[in-house]
């Protein structure tokens, strides 16, 4: 597909130039200064008063812990007099803890800023992506404005502040989908990285497989498997096999009985389970998420099937890889910071919707862009607004104020699906 040009309206180049180079430095700034101001300290207890890096903490904990040998997923690494950590490691594929292993050679304060910074980078890297997949030429005006969008959305802000892998996992997503029909083999590799959980590797790969990119898929899961099966090789070197299985089953199931990750207690929850949880006032179990994932995903699926073969776009940018992106959202456990993944499709649908989804009419496509904006720019479903506001998080109206994001994620799967059943989509052009 010849790639478009998007012209900068009402001012001149240079002002959208200045004016993006200060917006980007200043959501940089913001989230830089707060992060320092709030550097937490490594504790076996959750403190959320003082959060600034401590995902990353964990991290690095998890991570030094599965270098020595040490099973990050058993309850055990809790006691362990060397790694500070809050909880055993969640059911992450241990792909999760490689890419940080260098870091744990360095002091955790230096290893914390070296991983704020590429973080920062690879905000840089997907605003790129989103160019990309939008199909239009690259402009790095647009790019400084994307990126400093991204930096200033609440899930980016909220990746930068607590030192979470979002942006990877949302990069992984990303160059999975895009790559899938024209480049297997890259898409499978974003496949592994999108796969470092298992809320985004089993929907992604049933959404896929839905999709048709057969092989993208293959490369990906077999990618996934060898790399996984090594590393718990590594870890059954200092035990054995059934230590490492018993390990992580404790680990889940002492994860899934944290209060702070039930959706009755979160106000970040987006997935439909954790919105009718919420409202039930209960916990579902690991097997009911499940049988509700795969309910939900039955018309999506259907819808992707139909319109895969007919889409003007199979990249990105397309009506299918909507439909993947927000079914995998809203479909399974996901917080609000999940939402990055939906940051390319966003700007795919504002910069160049006629051309990738012609068969949405462009007021739909707008009215869809603005549903999926509505988690980038929520900063009022937060703890810093609860507190703010005096809510008491079982407060029936902050109950409903914080289900906001995930039904409006849902509007907009609900959108997609519909246009995907109901209207002739022309032929597919080459990639």
């Amino acid at each position: 597909m010849e790639l478009a040009e998007v012209k900068l309206p009402w001012f001149e180049r240079r002002v959208w130039a200045i004016g993006g180079v200060l917006f980007l430095l200043l959501a940089t700034s913001f989230v830089s200064l707060r992060t320092f101001r709030n550097f937490a300290e490594p504790s076996r207890e959750f403190d959320w008063e003082s959060r600034g890096m401590s995902d990353f903490y964990t991290l690095f904990n998890y991570s030094k812990a599965f270098a020595d040998g040490v099973n990050p997923y058993s309850t055990d690494v809790m006691q362990h007099p060397e790694y500070i950590v809050p909880r055993s490691a969640a059911p992450f594929s241990p792909f999760a803890f490689l890419p940080y292993v260098p870091l744990t050679f360095l002091p955790l304060k230096v290893a914390s800023v070296v991983f704020f910074v590429s973080t920062w980078m690879l905000f840089g890297v997907l605003a790129r992506l989103c160019i990309a997949i939008s199909r239009i030429k690259f402009d790095w005006v647009l790019w400084v404005w994307v990126f400093g969008f991204l930096v200033f959305s609440r899930p980016g802000h909220v990746t930068l502040f607590t030192g979470y892998f979002t942006v990877q996992l949302a990069i992984g997503v990303v160059v999975a989908l895009h790559y899938a029909k024209s480049n297997p083999w890259l898409a499978g590799v974003g496949f592994l990285f999108a796969a470092v959980k298992p809320t985004y590797a089993i929907p992604l790969t049933i959404l896929m497989l839905a999709r048709r990119d057969f092989k993208a898929v293959a490369i990906g899961v077999a990618l996934t498997s060898m790399i996984a099966i090594g590393c718990f090789g590594w870890l059954a070197s200092f035990s054995d096999f059934p230590s490492v299985v018993e390990g992580i089953q404790a680990g889940q199931q002492a994860f899934h009985d944290d209060p702070t990750e039930s959706p009755v207690n979160t106000w970040t929850r987006i997935d439909v389970a954790g919105i009718v949880a919420k409202g039930m006032n209960r916990v579902p179990g690991t097997a009911e998420y499940l049988g509700v994932m795969l309910l939900l995903l039955i018309v999506p699926c259907v819808a992707i099937w139909k319109a895969s073969s007919r889409e003007t776009d199979s990249g990105a940018g397309g009506l299918t890889a909507l439909i993947v992106v927000l079914a995998l959202l809203v479909t399974i456990y996901h917080h609000s910071y999940d939402c990055l993944i939906a940051a390319a499709i966003l700007f795919a649908m504002l910069l160049n919707s006629r051309r990738l989804i012609p068969a949405v009419p462009r007021y739909v496509a707008i009215a869809t862009a603005v549903l999926l904006a509505v988690p980038m720019l929520n900063y009022v479903s937060t703890r810093a607004a609860r507190n703010a506001l005096a809510f008491e998080q079982s407060d029936w109206l902050w109950q409903a104020i914080t289900t906001v994001n995930g039904i409006s994620l849902t509007l907009a799967l609900l959108i997609a699906i519909w246009f995907a059943f109901k209207l002739p989509l022309p032929r597919q052009e080459p990639v």
